[in-house]
C-alpha cells in the first residue's frame, strides 16, 4: 500500500499577501541602549572628582602654611620676590638676596615653603572639568576597549590568577588602564575625549 503526501493547496488567493510582514532580524552585539554610535557619551567622573578634591585639600593645607610664613597671599616665589622688589624701587640694582636681608626675611625659609607648595598638585575642583565627553565618532572605539577590559576582568574573576594584565595598558597605548581603587581594568575615557591630542 502506497502512502501519498497530503495534498497542498495551491490556491494563493486564500492568503492575503498584504498582511504578511517579515519579522525584523535580531541585531547582534551590544544593545543600542549601551552603544549608540550616532550620539556622544557624557558622564560625570566621580572618582577623578573625589581624587581632585582630596589633592586640593592637601594643597590648601600647605598654602595656609605659606601664608603664615610669608605673611602674604602669593602662590609662587616669583610673585613674592616681585612684590619684595616693588617695595624698594630705588634699590633696583641690588641683588634679590640683598633685598631679603634688607627686609629682614629668611630667604631659605621662604624658598622651602614655596618649594613644598610647588610640589603639590592644585587641581581644579570645578565639576564641569570632570564631565567626560566622548564624541560620537569615537564611541565605537571606546566601546571596543570597554569590551576588552571587561573580558580580562571576567577572566580574572573566573580564577585565572596567573593572567598578567599589567602589560595591557602598554599594549593598548594607555587606552585601558588599571584602576587603583577597584584593581580592575577600565578604559581610559580621557583618551577618547574630543580635546585629546
Amino acid at each position: 500500500m502506497e502512502v501519498y503526501p497530503p495534498a497542498i493547496n495551491t490556491n494563493l488567493n486564500l492568503f492575503n499577501m498584504d498582511n504578511l510582514i517579515a519579522k525584523p532580524k535580531a541585531k547582534k552585539g551590544r544593545p543600542l541602549k549601551n552603544l549608540n554610535p550616532s550620539k556622544a557619551f557624557e558622564w560625570f567622573d566621580e572618582t577623578e572628582y573625589a581624587r581632585a578634591k582630596q589633592d586640593h585639600k592637601v594643597w590648601e593645607e600647605v598654602y595656609s602654611e605659606v601664608k603664615v610664613v610669608t605673611k602674604t597671599d602669593f602662590e609662587t616665589i616669583d610673585e613674592f620676590e616681585a612684590n619684595l622688589r616693588s617695595k624698594y624701587p630705588e634699590l633696583e640694582k641690588l641683588d634679590i638676596e640683598q633685598l631679603y636681608i634688607l627686609a629682614g626675611i629668611d630667604r631659605r625659609k621662604i624658598s622651602n615653603v614655596y618649594r613644598e607648595l610647588s610640589s603639590r598638585n592644585k587641581p581644579s575642583i570645578e565639576k564641569e572639568t570632570y564631565v567626560v565627553k566622548i564624541p560620537s565618532e569615537k564611541a565605537n572605539e571606546y566601546s571596543q576597549y570597554l569590551s576588552i577590559a571587561q573580558a580580562f576582568n571576567n577572566l580574572r574573576e573566573a580564577g585565572n590568577n596567573q593572567l598578567n594584565t599589567s602589560l595591557i595598558p602598554q599594549i593598548t597605548g594607555n587606552r585601558i588602564v588599571l584602576d587603583s581603587r577597584s584593581m580592575k581594568l577600565i578604559p581610559n575615557a580621557y583618551r577618547f575625549t574630543q580635546d585629546f591630542k
